[in-house]
């Protein structure tokens, strides 16, 4: 079941775990819930982490089905399975697209980008509004990393890393995975994504997916209001400087006018 932010159902209209599927989620493990938990709300973003989790790191082998193995916790497969059935779980590898999305963008640009890099960094709010990433929007990603002027093995390199490779695997995986794929060395592979990472700053073309942190709203808004309190001190010593170029002291005056000159 794949569902958008506008359809997936909403922590908080869950009332009581007796309105599962009693078919997929035991009472037994409903009880122990809400022994252990009690609080729904919490109950049900346990499942959606189970439910992501359990789809994700096996690699999203068949699609959209929420795949468990035999040592996963039985509470864990039952509530995540009747989460889904009942229309609670929105679509794991499209919450992928915007993990690594932001995984990317923190490699390039730091991590006060605003970027959402995992599921840990959201809650049931989060998760239920924010709406993924379009094919289209994912095809502007494609583009500018193409257009970052690198070599196709380069390429390949970041591709297999981040995910970004419409013609292969679209999983992320760690810098030793590729290290060992490409049969080079974590070191290379860093210094692949330093050039690589420098070109598509100084690019400028990757889109805006997302908004900044507010500590990084203050840290532009401070940087702008002293570069402004500086351009008024600059007009003040410039009309200082500017009564000596009028100075009938032939070394002082010259000094003076060439500096004012530049501005």
């Amino acid at each position: 079941m794949v569902l958008s932010s506008a359809h997936v159902k909403k922590a908080k209209s869950l009332n009581s775990l007796d309105e599962l599927d009693d078919a997929i989620i035991s009472k037994r493990t409903r009880n122990c819930l809400m022994k252990k938990v009690g609080n729904i709300e919490r109950i049900v973003w346990m499942g959606r982490l189970a439910a992501y989790h359990n789809t994700v790191i096996p690699i999203m082998r068949s699609s959209e089905r929420i795949l468990f193995s035999s040592d996963d916790p039985a509470w864990q497969r039952e509530l995540a399975l009747a989460l889904d059935q009942a229309g609670f779980i929105r679509s794991a590898s499209e919450l992928n697209e915007w993990f690594k999305t932001g995984a990317l963008y923190d490699a390039i640009y730091g991590p006060n980008t605003g970027a959402i890099t995992n599921i840990t960094q959201i809650g049931n709010e989060r998760y239920e509004s924010f709406e993924l990433l379009s094919s289209s929007q994912m095809q502007l990603v494609y583009n500018a990393i193409g257009r970052a002027d690198m070599s196709p093995c380069h390429y390949r390199v970041i591709g297999f890393h981040y995910g970004f490779n419409p013609d292969g695997d679209m999983r992320m995986h760690t810098v030793t995975e590729t290290a060992r794929f490409f049969e080079t060395t974590v070191k290379r592979v860093r210094r692949i994504e330093r050039r690589t990472f420098e070109r598509l700053r100084e690019s400028c073309e990757l889109p805006a997916f997302f908004g900044p942190r507010s500590e990084l709203d203050r840290d532009v808004n401070f940087l702008i209001d002293e570069l402004d309190e500086l351009k008024e001190r600059q007009k003040s010593l410039l009309y200082e400087l500017s009564t000596f170029s009028k100075m009938p002291i032939e070394t002082v005056s010259k000094t003076a006018q060439k500096y004012i000159d530049r501005y």
